[in-house]
């Protein structure tokens, strides 16, 4: 849960009764984004862009192979693993954070889409007082910036460097922002004033992008479930081609809707680094063989008792009507 450096009553807003809403509210929203491991939506971003980053680079890897000297990369049983793996973990977690919310508690997931859809259910608790000094910000930036000054100016070392909160131009950065995202001018700003209904219009736009849309009916109709004939008949395969660029154009727009929500809406730390940076070296022991040729016997004994035990079980007995004892 989000913790607050003060409490509500030390905030500089005047409805007291609709921060503590507020605030609740923002915690949950928190929660949501970073704080609810492993599902949270940072940690679900952070994994679709490992993910695609691993693979891109074994993908690379099929560059150094040739006909006169083919690396395990170019092997087909391991490449078409790999492929198939990608495609279905990128699709589906792709769609997971992207989908339509349920807003039953119980049966709710941890979405973008059910974020922005809880934010936009809520907006009227987004008020710009509650936007600026939820955290003991000062509301009036102005006179918070003559204090600092009259403070340092009667500290009597006016002459030193010393430190001054600068509070006061984080304030002043968070009006300007709120001044964009309620389409409000300077001149005319209110503390009642709210995010604009537009925002959330257009965000949710972004939902509805063709590449979305194409992961979506990939997922129902070839991962999620075995579309029967009829079904592909009217959705024909060739229409769902994917390629590293059209994921790549679905991840762009996941970070543009985390980072519109986070860094905007709740004014909030940034994604920050969007490939995680690994605390080891990903290539080790990449350059060395996947089955060592001494092993290459061994491993196609494995093979064949492996196939072998399998197909056994096409002659377990299967008792239909068991006895009814």
């Amino acid at each position: 849960m989000k913790e607050y450096k003060c409490d509500v009553e030390q905030c500089s807003v005047k409805n007291k009764a609709l921060l503590t809403e507020f605030r609740d509210k923002r915690s949950e929203w928190m929660d949501w984004l970073e704080q609810d491991v492993p599902h949270n939506i940072w940690g679900q971003i952070h994994s679709i862009m490992w993910n695609d980053a691993a693979y891109r680079s074994l993908n690379e890897a099929r560059r150094f192979a040739s006909a006169n000297n083919p690396t395990a990369a170019v092997n087909g049983m391991f490449g078409e693993f790999v492929d198939r793996g990608y495609i279905s973990t990128q699709v589906l977690d792709i769609c997971k954070i992207t989908d339509k919310s349920n807003n039953d508690p119980k049966k709710g997931v941890i979405s973008l889409r059910r974020l922005l859809d809880d934010i936009g259910d809520n907006r009227r608790l987004l008020t710009r007082e509650n936007f600026v000094s939820y955290n003991g910000l000062p509301y009036d930036y102005a006179a918070a910036a003559e204090k600092a000054q009259r403070d340092r100016l009667t500290s009597g070392e006016s002459d030193k460097i010393i430190w001054v909160s600068n509070e006061w131009g984080i304030s002043e950065r968070m009006h300007s922002t709120f001044d964009e995202l309620s389409g409000i001018a300077e001149d005319k700003r209110t503390r009642t004033d709210i995010i604009h209904e537009n925002v959330f219009k257009t965000v949710e736009t972004w939902f509805d992008a063709p590449i979305l849309k194409k992961l979506r009916t990939h997922r129902n109709k070839f991962i999620g479930h075995a579309a029967d004939e009829l079904s592909r008949q009217i959705e024909p395969l060739d229409r769902f081609g994917l390629s590293l660029d059209g994921i790549a154009e679905a991840q762009r727009i996941v970070i543009r809707i985390a980072t519109a929500i986070g860094s905007h809406i709740l004014y909030d730390i940034p994604l920050g680094g969007v490939v995680p940076i690994p605390q080891f070296d990903v290539f080790e022991n990449l350059e060395m063989p996947v089955i060592p040729v001494v092993n290459m016997k061994e491993i196609g004994d494995w093979w064949r008792e492996h196939t072998r035990e399998r197909e056994n079980w096409l002659k377990d007995r299967v008792d239909l009507i068991p006895d009814q004892k």
